[in-house]
């Protein structure tokens, strides 16, 4: 009989495992790239006011009764998912690394399908930029014509454009690129790109009663002119584009014209310009990564308009979603002597006194004199696993962190929390640099898909240290949120822009001032996430120097020719508004600049914004640097003060208007001010001012003489103040001043140091 029951004991043991095996859901692991700020540090709520202080400050579970607060409440992956409805069965987990903004879930298929619809969502909320790349290639007409007939059929171009490129890339081909540009600006807002030649010529000529000639002048741009609206549409995908392209396939001619002025029949001769251009106008919607065929012109004014030549413009836009960088990666491996085992040793980059101001809000006042909280306790605080062998030392601007993995990742995120939360400026760093026409080319619409730019600026550099291209331009300026900045490198050119003739016969002569150079504006707006910086900007770069040339006139009342000096401007120009990361770097425009005769080379220029945060000295900083010897309150000492000039007729500003009269008509004394302000003076206790010098000795107790300090700190808070710049403009190796690390410069001059100023 036991054999049988053994026996029967086999199968159903394998039948409940199979049962349980069935009912026990499949899992599979999935990873999301996604912000790194995922993890959010939120403020805890308040609690009431604790009984009484704890034995030990910093034995922060021990007592319930502990007088530190909560900074920050961090929440897990797992918190976050699960608060917004995705279910978590056993087994299931969800991890996050804010140093890789890589999350991690291991779940059943139908909770992976929410989470990731989870995510899809929150990336969408974040700011999109639209990109486009214009680029006009010259071919054979029946070549053109046939990319043309292809593209008329499809919604995407990109197979023609790629073929015609492609051709345009071989040195042997007749397919050659006449035309560059790159902009990139927000949904809704009209951008501009250009890279043109102000041409100027004669646009009036006018006659007065005596047949005298007066010329105005204006200024038309010549080369490039690209202006874009492009609207998001939605669904997030379609984007709706309204363009204007100018383009001027050859240089303006000029033809003299001669005409009878009527009424006393002589010769009047002026000059006239012809200019070419092609010009499209036109709406069209794609998807990003699309190309559209504009459209199709002739160079008109050139040796080719005779030919079957043709010109080509093509357009792609592309959908730059403005994704969070990974928190501030670490720095190289620190230098530990011993790491315990299961824990990892990591080092990050952080303002020194970034913590102590929160470490102050979870700290009372007179125990951050006494005994501030350490580091690593103020960690455990705020989230961190008390792990035992952890440690945190920040020092010389470098946190350095033993403890595990898990937390390490947590500590990221809190330090990019406390970063967050503090107040910042932007600084910008602006570089224009000339490459060849190839490879910027080729380097831009490789990175046009992508949200930032760092890897195009770091090929063009290593191109510059190769000898391949060269820097043309470098800003910088510093701005805080809100505030619009300008920085401007030029000179001021003046040229005559108007010519006449007055009554009496004599020239009168009009004349305007542009500046030539560099220039920079930018107005940025700090997002309410820390990371996110909306950006409006101008900037424009002269090409070339000031072209001058002159244009031939006949006046019909005297029948003498006479000419004007005229001046063309070269200038690359972007207006646009975008979002950029801090650390990010945008590539802001790519043009062929104008003036400088080079065919084959363009012009990029690239945007790099960095966030500088603004640490405040700690009160414990402060506390020790005002710390004084402890001293007999009962014994006599004498001190000197430095008092405002006014002393004599000073008040704390509690006195009426009565005693202050009083105090004017009087002759007060330092004695009586004093006790006037409820100091007493002992019998030996004496107070005498030099009003030449503004110097006061005192003595008295030291208990009395802590009353004069602090009477005396009060008046002069109130008292006015001047503030002394210094400025020391430097010269020396571009190199000098790069963002990565140089070889040692050499030696840099100073070339002015201006004097003091003070405001009002």
């Amino acid at each position: 009989m036991s054999f049988q029951v053994r026996s029967l004991l086999l199968p159903l043991t394998l039948a409940c495992a199979i049962a349980l095996g069935a009912e026990k859901p499949e899992m599979r692991t999935r990873i999301f790239q996604i912000p790194p700020d995922f993890i959010s540090c939120e403020t805890p709520p308040e609690a009431a006011p604790p009984a009484a202080p704890a034995a030990d400050p910093f034995a922060i579970s021990a007592s319930p009764t502990t007088p530190y607060k909560q900074t920050f409440q961090p929440r897990t992956p797992k918190e976050i998912l699960e608060a917004v409805g995705i279910s978590f069965p056993e087994g299931a987990t969800a991890t996050f690394s804010p140093v890789t903004s890589l999350l991690t879930v291991t779940n059943t298929l139908p909770n992976l399908d929410l989470v990731e619809a989870y995510i899809l969502s929150i990336t969408q909320q974040s700011p999109a930029t639209i990109a486009c790349t214009l680029t006009v290639i010259e071919g054979p007409g029946d070549l053109i014509r046939q990319a043309s007939a292809a593209s008329s059929r499809t919604t995407n171009a990109a197979q023609e454009f790629t073929q015609l490129l492609n051709l345009a890339n071989n040195p042997g081909s007749n397919v050659r690129i006449v035309g560059d540009a790159f902009l990139e600006t927000k949904s809704g807002i009209r951008a501009t790109t250009e890279a043109v030649c102000d041409h100027t010529y004669a646009s009036d000529l006018t006659m007065d009663a005596k047949s005298r000639a007066s010329v105005t002048h204006e200024m038309r741009q010549i080369g490039l002119v690209l202006e874009w609206e492009p609207t998001l549409g939605a669904d997030g995908r379609t984007i709706e584009s309204n363009v204007s392209i100018q383009l001027h396939p050859a240089p303006p001619t000029s033809r003299q014209v001669s005409i009878t002025e009527p009424a006393s029949g002589g010769t009047a001769e002026f000059p006239a310009t012809d200019i070419s251009t092609a010009h499209f106008t036109t709406g069209f919607t794609s998807t990003p990564g699309c190309t559209k065929f504009l459209g199709i012109t002739k160079p008109v004014g050139t040796s080719k308009q005779n030919a079957d030549i043709l010109w080509a413009a093509f357009l792609t836009t592309n959908l730059r979603r403005v994704e969070c960088l990974p928190i501030s990666k670490p720095t190289p491996q620190p230098q530990v002597a011993q790491v315990p085992a299961g824990m990892s040793a990591a080092a990050f980059n952080v303002p020194d006194d970034l913590f102590e101001s929160f470490i102050e809000e979870s700290q009372p006042p007179e125990a951050m004199v006494k005994q501030p909280m350490p580091l690593q306790i103020w960690f455990e605080l705020n989230g961190i696993t008390p792990v035992k062998g952890a440690t945190a030392e920040h020092t010389h601007n470098v946190l350095t962190i033993i403890n595990t993995p898990d937390n390490i990742e947590r500590i990221a995120s809190l330090t990019d929390e406390c970063l967050r939360r503090s107040h910042k400026t932007a600084a910008f760093t602006l570089h224009t640099l000339q490459a060849p026409a190839p490879f910027l080319r080729e380097l831009t619409h490789k990175i046009t898909a992508s949200a930032d730019d760092t890897a195009m600026l770091v090929a063009v550099e290593a191109a510059v240290a190769r000898g391949e291209a060269t820097y043309i331009d470098s800003l910088f300026l510093e701005t805080k949120s809100g505030t619009r900045a300008t920085l401007e490198s030029v000179r001021e050119h003046t040229y005559l822009s108007n010519f006449g003739t007055n009554a009496k016969g004599q020239p009168h002569l009009a004349f305007a001032m542009r500046p030539v150079g560099s220039i920079l504006e930018i107005e940025p707006t700090f997002s309410i996430d820390g990371h996110t910086v909306e950006i409006s900007l101008n900037h424009v770069l002269h090409s070339a120097a000031p072209a001058a040339r002159r244009e031939n006139f006949r006046d019909p009342s005297s029948n003498k020719p006479f000419d004007i000096p005229v001046i063309d401007f070269h200038a690359a120009k972007t207006t646009t508004s975008i979002s950029m990361i801090k650390g990010g770097t945008k590539l802001i425009s790519l043009n062929l600049p104008t003036g400088r005769g080079d065919a084959d080379v363009l012009w990029a220029t690239f945007l790099k914004c960095d966030l500088v945060t603004q640490v405040p000295k700690s009160r414990q900083a402060a506390a020790e640097k005002k710390k004084k010897p402890t001293l007999d309150p009962k014994a006599w000492n004498t001190r000197m003060y430095h008092v405002p000039p006014d002393f004599l007729s000073s008040s704390d500003g509690r006195a009426t208007v009565k005693e202050r009269q009083e105090q004017l008509e009087s002759r007060y004394t330092a004695k009586m001010i004093l006790e006037a302000m409820g100091i007493p003076f002992p019998e030996g206790a004496t107070a005498s001012y030099n009003p030449a010098t503004s110097v006061m000795f005192v003595k008295n107790t030291n208990e009395n003489l802590t009353l004069v300090d602090a009477y005396v700190e009060s008046i002069r808070r109130v008292a006015p103040k001047t503030v002394a710049f210094t400025t020391h403009i430097l010269q020396g190796p571009g190199p000098c001043y790069a963002a990565s690390p140089p070889k040692p410069p050499p030696k840099a001059t100073i070339r002015q140091n201006s004097t003091n100023c003070s405001p009002p």
